[in-house]
């Protein structure tokens, strides 16, 4: 995820650590989808700038930022980041973990997000659609990684380790 919330303009070019990915417009959508996957195959989903999931290899959600703010998996539950920047020089990140119902809600809509788009791409109901590598086929991909993220249990990646 770009460190700066608001500044993911183009993923298509600047996502070098993901080593397959493709951008898709939809007509009823204002921004595109970005999909790509990491070296490791972690699948990497960018709806617009808001919401984004991220999964490693076995699809487990590993992060994710919604509604303005990160989320990051604890293992059995997510933390939500809220950043803080009251101070003028620091940037400071306020955890908060997600209570069982809170958790299920998110995983939820998550889940019914990525079943619609798993619709459209099985579709290929998309406008446009740029890749790297170009002329790749990605969508047979990104089909079989959502496959795996819907049967992935547990549904969350072991927790990532903070920093101390």
């Amino acid at each position: 995820m770009a460190r700066d919330e608001s500044d993911r303009e183009d993923l298509l070019r600047e996502a070098v650590a993901l080593s397959r990915r493709a951008e898709l417009e939809f007509e009823d959508r204002e921004e595109p989808v970005f999909l790509g996957f990491k070296r490791d195959g972690g699948l990497s989903i960018y709806l617009g700038p808001d919401p984004v999931y991220q999964f490693n290899p076995l699809g487990q959600l590993r992060r994710a930022y919604r509604n303005g703010l990160l989320y990051r998996t604890q293992g059995t539950t997510l933390a939500e980041l809220n950043r803080d920047r009251s101070q003028q020089d620091r940037v400071t990140l306020q955890r908060r973990d997600l209570e069982e119902r809170e958790l299920g809600e998110f995983l939820e809509e998550m889940t019914a997000r990525l079943h619609g788009l798993q619709q459209r791409l099985s579709a290929r109901s998309y406008q446009r659609f740029s890749t790297v590598p170009e002329e790749a086929d990605l969508i047979p991909e990104f089909l079989s990684a959502l496959e795996l993220v819907f049967s992935a249990a547990p549904r969350l990646a072991p927790a990532i380790k903070g920093r101390r």
